[in-house]
């Protein structure tokens, strides 16, 4: 399961990513949280808290 928490600064927003970024709902809900973010010039994702990312995972980072 994958939790995003999103924080917001003038022109910047850090989605802190929290469990696996794998195939199936985990990407999908990382993918509409980071497009929902498009308004912002700056968009940081912390993944530091991420324990397992797939293909998938991998392949929306690059889409990111």
């Amino acid at each position: 399961m994958l939790r995003v928490i999103v924080e917001h600064s003038p022109d910047t927003a850090v989605l802190r990513c929290l469990g696996r970024i794998v195939a199936g709902y985990e990407v999908r809900a990382l993918r509409d949280a980071a497009l929902c973010q498009a308004q912002n010039r700056v968009v940081l994702l912390d993944l530091a808290e991420v324990d397992v990312i797939d293909a998938a995972g991998l392949g929306l980072l690059v889409f990111v």
